[in-house]
């Protein structure tokens, strides 16, 4: 969950410091939705012909580049491509990542593991919150807080690994 709720509440920001223009960023969201929900069925296929584990890591890793991508822009055309890219690239990580943890769910008793999942997503949030605004006041330049978005990212491929 931190790069979901750090591009949740930065981008909008990051997107309006640059464009300044409330009607690009919509037809742009817009846009970009679209795009993203076209991409679920596309995303729903792989998952089902490569194993969700397998698009996940693929996933995680594309999101967690545009992540780091985002620190270094400053031209909108750029950045709305970047954006568009990564929410349709997005669903490599955020469907598989679902669809892993219900297969899991399935494994054990069901209700505990949603509490159980529920619990650790909401401490990540606010512990996300918590870090982003440190972050975002100490760095001297806040777009850095996309970094902590990319870390949260790629650590996400080792949830499911066979190892633990």
């Amino acid at each position: 969950g931190i790069d979901d709720h750090v591009y949740v509440v930065f981008l909008p920001v990051l997107l309006f410091v640059i464009l300044y223009n409330f009607s690009t960023i919509g037809f742009l969201s817009g846009l970009t939705l679209f795009l993203s929900s076209l991409s679920v069925l596309l995303v729903g296929r792989f998952v089902d012909k490569l194993g969700s584990s397998r698009v996940h890591s693929i996933g995680a890793t594309s999101v967690s580049f545009f992540h780091v991508i985002r620190v270094f822009l400053s031209i909108p055309l750029f950045l709305y491509i970047v954006d568009i890219i990564d929410r349709v690239i997005g669903m490599f990580y955020s469907l598989p990542l679902m669809s892993r943890t219900y297969e899991l769910a399935q494994q054990d008793n069901v209700s505990d593991f949603i509490l159980y999942r529920e619990y650790v997503l909401h401490t990540g949030i606010l512990v996300t919150a918590v870090v982003a605004v440190f972050l975002v006041v100490v760095l001297p330049n806040w777009q850095w807080v996309f970094i902590f978005a990319a870390v949260g990212g790629a650590l996400t491929r080792f949830l499911f690994s066979e190892k633990n």
